[in-house]
């Protein structure tokens, strides 16, 4: 399935973040995308002070100039989804509740 993210574009939380930095409904407008090892982060608050990127899948520890960046798969897009195709709607509301 093909994910529907691009900067400027608002997004939900579909899941709790494992330190408490968002929850499940918290909404946000991307800022910026970067692509790690195991995951596309998306960023929503640029920081002029270095942070730390944890990716899960493989344990490795990413720094970053400017600001954090959360998986994708916790976050769903807010509005207009007439141009996913049923097939990824269906995929896209099963991730949800596989993920909450």
């Amino acid at each position: 399935m093909e994910e529907y993210f691009y900067i400027g574009q608002k997004v939900v939380a579909i899941k709790d973040h494992s330190l408490g930095d968002y929850k499940i409904g918290d909404e946000f407008t991307i800022l910026d995308m970067k692509t790690f090892c195991c995951y596309v982060g998306i960023n929503f608050e640029k920081l002029s002070i270095p942070c730390i990127t944890h990716c899960p899948d493989c344990n490795i520890h990413h720094n970053n100039l400017d600001g954090f960046y959360y998986d994708q798969k916790n976050f769903a897009p807010l509005g207009n989804l007439s141009n996913m195709s049923f097939e990824d709607a269906i995929k896209l509301v099963t991730k949800k509740e596989l993920t909450v």
